[in-house]
């Protein structure tokens, strides 16, 4: 909790410039909200920027860098992961947990239970903002790979093993964020 309210406080005066930012760059709503499972097979709505075209998700996992439907300034929002800071209210409201199996989308699910016949033993934790699937950038595009490492997870969970994933994911944030400013996308060329 503590880690969530320093967060959206030191946060604030950046949601403001990243809604502006939605707003002028394309038409639609500043959030998007998605079904999303929670711990046994629950859901719960999760909150983040928009970063696509109004009306366009797909269920199919795909490759951000193959999606056209991503807006120019939601293309920088994924790339910085500032699009994920509205989940900080998730969190606050006790649907997620800072780390944990990254909660799937709900239309995703049948999607992806064929290709794992234990997916659903990721349904035992709480969902996280981050875990040791995302810091090794395992996606659903590669369930069987998302699906051990989330299991490695439940298995080694504990306070001071979160402690490093969110050590290591707030690094990885930061070092996208600085290539991303240093690519030809922030430039525009």
């Amino acid at each position: 909790m503590a880690f969530t309210v320093v967060s959206l406080a030191v946060f604030a005066p950046i949601l403001v410039v990243i809604a502006l930012a939605i707003k002028l760059d394309s038409p639609g709503p500043v959030f998007y909200s998605q079904e999303r499972t929670a711990e046994l097979g629950d859901t719960f709505p999760v909150y983040k920027f928009r970063t696509m075209l109004p009306d366009s998700e797909s269920a199919e996992p795909e490759e951000d860098e193959d999606n056209d439907r991503i807006t120019r300034v939601g293309r920088m929002l994924r790339k910085t992961h500032l699009d994920e800071i509205p989940q900080l209210w998730t969190i606050l409201t006790g649907k997620m947990s800072v780390v944990g199996p990254r909660a799937v989308w709900t239309e995703e699910e049948p999607l992806l239970e064929p290709e794992t016949k234990t997916w659903r033993k990721r349904w035992f934790v709480k969902p996280g903002l981050t875990g040791l699937a995302q810091i090794h950038d395992a996606k659903s595009t590669s369930p069987t790979t998302k699906l051990r490492y989330d299991l490695e997870y439940i298995r080694r969970q504990s306070f001071w093993f979160d402690l490093k994933i969110v050590a290591r994911q707030i690094w990885q944030v930061a070092e996208d964020t600085v290539r991303f400013t240093a690519s030809d996308e922030s430039t525009g060329e």
